[in-house]
């Protein structure tokens, strides 16, 4: 699996083992199979408590209106259910001497901060807020921490990895999320074989996308009205056509955004491969990392390595000043 939901289990055991030698947990097995099942589901199960899954039961007879409240009642107490069982799952782990701790503190910010990218989200949706900030603070918070450095972190912390391995690991697997978000926002407006929802779905939400900010930040640098109107009538309109979507992707290229997101996210894979060589570690570990991480955000081998040599890749360790520079993204 490529999405999300397969990133996270991926990245715990790709985190354990990049651990020393003798520094292993004894749920050496559990680990290696990405995160233990609980009764049949895997520890992990929802992207995040608010889409977690679909509903476990039949819907019951009703208006459309009575089936959608049901299955939203029920997506929110399997959302629960899941995070209770993950929980559960988290307290049975024995990590190494000292370390329970710090597990148990990443365990609980990664919780924290999956519920805060998701309120962003969604506060973004109601408020129509577009800023290239806040995206990137969405982004981070739901997908960089959540899906890639916190389960790293957790992976290397269970393994009895050393300081240097661990925050090598989470400034990789930081670079790593933040990519896997640009690509997801880039995939929904102009399609991607990885995508499994319909084109558009976060156009006609409303949901705002770092694509989007960048897109309305040149737009009204640029005084490009019929892109600002473009964007105003089309972002959250949830019966949006294909010809409307089809302006938004335009909108989307005339600016110059589309192309100014594909750059980053070369530039965030290289510099997390950057961080990946930084710490010696098993080849065989590093090489399922840089292949996950490759193919998450499919950018070309050629195109990575060439960002790769270049300078002025951004540092993805917090804070984010260094990798979001509003006026470059702002400009025309």
């Amino acid at each position: 699996m490529v999405g999300a939901a397969g990133v996270r289990p991926a990245r715990t055991g790709g985190g354990r083992d990049r651990a020393p030698p003798g520094g292993r947990p004894r749920t050496d097995t559990d680990l290696r199979a990405g995160p233990r099942r609980h009764h049949g589901r895997r520890a992990d199960a929802p992207r995040t408590p608010g889409d977690a899954c679909r509903p476990l039961l039949p819907a019951p007879a009703g208006s459309g209106v009575d089936r959608a409240r049901f299955g939203q009642s029920a997506a929110i107490l399997a959302g629960d259910l899941a995070l209770a069982w993950a929980d559960d799952e988290v307290a049975a782990l024995e990590p190494p001497r000292g370390r329970a701790g710090a597990v148990r503190e990443v365990w609980a910010r990664m919780r924290m901060e999956m519920v805060a990218g998701q309120y962003l989200d969604i506060h973004g949706e109601f408020t129509r807020e577009r800023s290239v900030g806040r995206a990137v603070r969405a982004a981070c918070l739901k997908t960089a921490l959540y899906t890639v450095e916190r389960p790293l972190q957790l992976g290397a912390l269970l393994g009895g990895a050393d300081e240097d391995t661990v925050r090598a690991l989470c400034s990789a697997g930081r670079c790593a999320g933040l990519a896997f978000q640009l690509r997801d926002d880039l995939d929904d407006v102009f399609g991607g074989p990885r995508h499994d929802k319909p084109a558009g779905q976060d156009v006609r939400s409303g949901k705002p996308t770092y694509l989007a900010a960048v897109a309305q930040a040149r737009a009204e640098s640029g005084g490009d009205r019929r892109a600002l109107a473009v964007l105003r009538r089309s972002l959250g309109r949830s019966d949006l056509d294909d010809r409307g979507l089809a302006e938004v992707r335009e909108v989307f290229d005339a600016t110059g955004a589309a192309r100014l997101v594909e750059e980053k996210i070369a530039r965030l894979v290289a510099q997390g491969l950057r961080h990946l060589d930084s710490v010696a570690v098993d080849p065989v570990a590093s090489e399922r990392l840089v292949a996950l991480m490759r193919t998450a955000v499919k950018v070309p081998s050629h195109a990575a390595h060439a960002a790769h040599q270049g300078v002025g890749s951004p540092e993805c360790g917090m804070p984010f000043g260094s990798f979001v520079s509003v006026p470059a993204e702002g400009s025309r």
